[in-house]
């Protein structure tokens, strides 16, 4: 069966008959919701991270490690973590985030773009400024903040999208 993708898969895992996802090399998630024949493209909110294993609880919700040992929890039926189905299709790389981050969205939301905040597990936010590098991308500037996970959350003037990022700063 074609996969749609030349990128190297790594795990499979089928919930049900109709219902599989595959994980590999360069953040590619795929998704079947007709036992293979066709396979959707989803965004990893790591971006081009390695993504070695995947289980899946139900069709809504599973858990993929990456190479360098993070675990990402999938919860499509949540409107706040849309991971591949992005009502944004925005994406940030790299992740985990050393220094600086590049934000790519696409022109028509970064047209509408409101804000965008920091958020920590507490739930604690603040306002980030980007700076503006061209028609689809913004750089967000990580170097003061302490490692951990975090979620930025992007709000346009019509959606609102929150997005796991690992910071993971040396100096602090």
């Amino acid at each position: 069966m074609e996969s749609g993708t030349e990128d190297p898969l790594f795990d499979i895992d089928f919930v049900d008959e109709l219902n599989g996802f595959i994980c590999g090399f360069n953040g590619i998630i795929l998704h079947t919701s007709n036992g293979g024949q066709d396979w959707t493209k989803m965004v990893s909110p790591l971006g081009t991270e390695h993504l070695y294993s995947i289980d899946m609880l139900s069709k809504n919700t599973g858990y993929i490690c990456t190479h360098t040992g993070h675990i990402l929890k999938m919860d499509l039926s949540s409107a706040s973590n849309n991971i591949g189905f992005s009502k944004l299709n925005v994406q940030i790389y790299p992740n985990p985030i050393r220094n600086n981050a590049i934000l790519n969205l696409d022109v028509a939301n970064l047209v509408q773009l409101k804000k965008i905040e920091l958020c920590n597990a507490a739930g604690q936010c603040k306002m980030m400024y980007p700076s503006y590098l061209n028609s689809k991308q913004l750089e967000l500037d990580f170097t003061f903040e302490k490692s951990g996970y975090y979620y930025l959350t992007i709000q346009t003037n019509s959606n609102r999208e929150n997005i796991p990022i690992y910071i993971e700063n040396t100096s602090n």
